[in-house]
């Protein structure tokens, strides 16, 4: 584990320009969150990554280390609140730890700035989606993020927990070219006996969608977070080569 963010870990703060201390509180991923980022890293190689949020960076610190490892190019960071509501500390620890190199910061909010990048022909690898965690804003965030991302790449969602996440991720298995890749999800037997019920059977049109394609069926864990893995484009249209008709919904 990189040495600041060991420090970090271990005193539970951090510290700001001025020398000041500042309490880690609940502003960050816990460990085993931190090595399956750097585990999903790894396995992807990307050359960009892009991260909606910032705090403290022990997130960002995370997927640098693993950065390094697979001789990445640049790290995307995009958070409005680093200067105002971190006081900097993120950005900070970042350059402590020598990585300062990698990061191209956007502070600006994740709605303006994933735009601006997809009208720069950014293309990412891999990005991690911690930023606001109502359901439009965590949607549209994967809505541009979706736009920027290779096919093949990986994008990991935090806070799973809050229903308003859980119901994008629910929307894009349900709706896009995208499956889940991890962490592990295993059936209940609810879940499976409510599969077999609804599955292929006229009684799949009553039933709520979260009964007639439970979770388990999606490969949506019983976690914090997860990650989501790109199969393909995702194209609107009606001729060759749409993946989608434009008026194509599947309930979520």
């Amino acid at each position: 584990m990189d040495k600041i963010l060991q420090s970090i870990l271990h005193s539970g703060s951090v510290v700001a320009k001025d020398g000041t201390n500042h309490a880690l509180g609940n502003h960050h991923i816990p460990e085993d969150e931190g090595e399956f980022l750097q585990t999903m890293i790894k396995g992807t190689q990307p050359k960009v990554s892009l991260e909606v949020g910032c705090a403290y960076g022990i997130s960002s610190l995370y997927i640098c280390e693993a950065l390094r490892e697979v001789n990445a190019t640049k790290h995307i960071i995009i958070d409005v609140y680093q200067h105002d509501g971190f006081a900097g500390i993120g950005l900070l620890n970042l350059q402590r730890a020598g990585y300062g190199d990698l990061i191209e910061f956007h502070s600006t909010f994740s709605y303006k700035a994933l735009p601006f990048l997809i009208e720069g022909a950014v293309a990412i690898d891999f990005a991690f989606i911690d930023g606001e965690h109502t359901f439009d804003y965590g949607l549209v965030d994967f809505f541009f993020v979706d736009k920027l991302l290779r096919p093949g790449g990986i994008v990991v969602l935090d806070d799973l927990t809050y229903p308003s996440i859980r119901s994008v991720c629910r929307y894009v298995l349900l709706n896009l070219p995208y499956k889940c890749v991890g962490p592990p999800s295993r059936l209940s037997a609810l879940q499976k006996l409510a599969a077999r019920v609804s599955a292929g059977t006229p009684l799949r049109r009553v039933l709520k969608p979260r009964i007639s394609v439970p979770d388990g069926l999606l490969n949506l864990p019983n976690a914090r977070y997860v990650a989501l893995k790109k199969l393909k484009d995702d194209r609107i249209g009606e001729g060759k080569g749409a993946t989608r008709h434009h008026s194509t919904h599947r309930p979520f």
